[in-house]
């Protein structure tokens, strides 16, 4: 519900889809994707504020910290990743 109350976008309109190619757009900062990109590739945590984009089109600024999720024989098994709308 968090999620979908800060950029428009359901439950069912995201599942299966990468956050990217929902929430990113024209003003997204390419040295933030590739921070975030490069997280994921490693498996490693990661923060950055970018510019991200709602369900109608409109831009908000976000911070977003990403950790690796690892089960209990510490192999990668996702991400968990908190935005937090800025002014």
């Amino acid at each position: 519900p968090a999620f979908s109350g800060l950029c428009g976008f359901s439950f069912p309109e995201i599942r299966g889809r990468k956050p990217g190619s929902l929430l990113q757009g024209p003003d997204t900062e390419a040295e933030c994707v590739a921070i975030i990109r490069e997280a994921v590739r490693t498996g490693s945590p990661c923060e950055t504020e970018m510019f991200n984009y709602h369900k109608d089109g409109s831009r908000y600024r976000v911070h977003i910290s990403i950790r690796p999720l690892r089960d209990s024989d510490g192999n990668l098994s996702g991400f968990e990743a908190t935005e937090k709308k800025l002014a």
